[in-house]
């Protein structure tokens, strides 16, 4: 019984600090999928632009 019960306070504990880590994770892939999709369309933009001049 007491082990459950050190389980539950460890889980809401650890649960609690990892919440802001776990944010921060989610935004960090937020601005790296938007950084993909920039980096992306500018690489058809360039080669748009080079057979355009071509």
């Amino acid at each position: 019984m007491v082990n459950k019960e050190l389980k539950e306070i460890l889980r809401s504990v650890l649960k609690e600090e990892l919440q802001p880590i776990h944010s921060d994770i989610q935004g960090l892939k937020r601005d790296v999928d938007s950084l993909k999709e920039g980096q992306r369309h500018l690489q058809i933009s360039q080669i748009k632009s080079c057979y355009a001049v071509a």
